[in-house]
């Protein structure tokens, strides 16, 4: 094979012995190179001499090459490889081969920038809905649930604001339903109210109806109607008053007992008080005429 030695330097023959020694010795040989003959002339007092000897070669290839299986020929990579001079080797995911004016001959690959992943062998953009960051190691992922990336190319997904989520594909967000609620970018999305609860002002949370008020469907909270009541907050429902007792206004967490001498009214909004010659006991749902 071609090769040449540098950096050779003799010195004089030591007197103790007699023997000339040469030092600094390099070898360096062509690409694809397996073996070389160095031959060395020496002259010592005996005379003039030449030494021959075989030295083997590390072979390498140049570029982007690697060594045939029998280590005589340099052979080409693939298209997506690198080399070591040895061996091609392929990219780790979410890289690719640089294509750049400034790449090494032997290549090398570079990670996709924030925003795309690799497809083909190069990096494209991630469509609406997806995002990539170094933390996703250059794949790019759906947005959680809660948020969004309207445009392609996202390094990070939006928050959906209070009171919507994202659609299935991540695009945009949607309003919650009538009767559920969801924080600023929650994770599991629109959630319902339950029944004797009201969606709060910004939509964010579920509050639980006031005593005097119902809620049936998890949507807003009412007012109980006159004649009956909810005497515990969170209640779906109101209950009418007892014989004997009135809710004459609305909202009432609690019904008021007749007085003696009067009834209450059918209703149950007001208490009535009985005829001339006709008594009844406090809380009484009708009058007795006197014996």
């Amino acid at each position: 094979g071609a090769a040449r030695l540098t950096g050779l330097t003799s010195f004089p023959a030591d007197p103790k012995d007699g023997v000339a020694r040469v030092s600094g010795i390099a070898l360096e040989a062509a690409a694809g190179t397996t073996g070389v003959t160095v031959k060395l002339g020496l002259s010592s007092r005996l005379g003039l001499a030449d030494l021959t000897f075989p030295v083997a070669v590390a072979p390498t290839c140049e570029g982007r090459q690697q060594l045939s299986s029998d280590k005589t020929q340099c052979l080409a990579c693939g298209d997506e490889q690198f080399s070591d001079g040895v061996a091609c080797f392929g990219c780790q995911a979410g890289t690719v081969i640089d294509r750049s004016p400034t790449a090494p001959p032997q290549g090398q690959c570079v990670a996709c920038s924030p925003g795309e992943q690799v497809e083909g062998g190069v990096c494209v953009q991630c469509v609406p809905g997806r995002f990539s960051s170094r933390d996703t190691g250059g794949v790019c992922q759906l947005c959680p649930t809660g948020s969004v990336a309207p445009a392609p190319g996202a390094t990070n997904c939006t928050a959906c604001l209070a009171g919507s989520t994202s659609g299935a594909s991540r695009v945009t967000c949607v309003s919650c339903p009538a009767d559920a609620v969801a924080p600023a970018g929650s994770l599991v999305g629109c959630q319902p109210c339950l029944p004797g609860q009201r969606r709060s002002a910004d939509l964010s949370k579920c509050l639980d109806c006031p005593v005097g008020q119902f809620s049936p469907s998890g949507q807003t909270c009412e007012a109980c109607a006159p004649g009956t009541y909810a005497g515990t907050a969170r209640s779906s429902s109101c209950t009418r008053c007892a014989v004997g007792h009135s809710a004459a206004s609305p909202g009432q967490s609690e019904c008021t007992e007749c007085p003696a001498g009067s009834r209450s009214a059918a209703d149950r909004t007001a208490c009535v008080s009985c005829s001339v010659n006709f008594v009844a006991r406090p809380g009484s749902s009708t009058c007795s005429q006197v014996r």
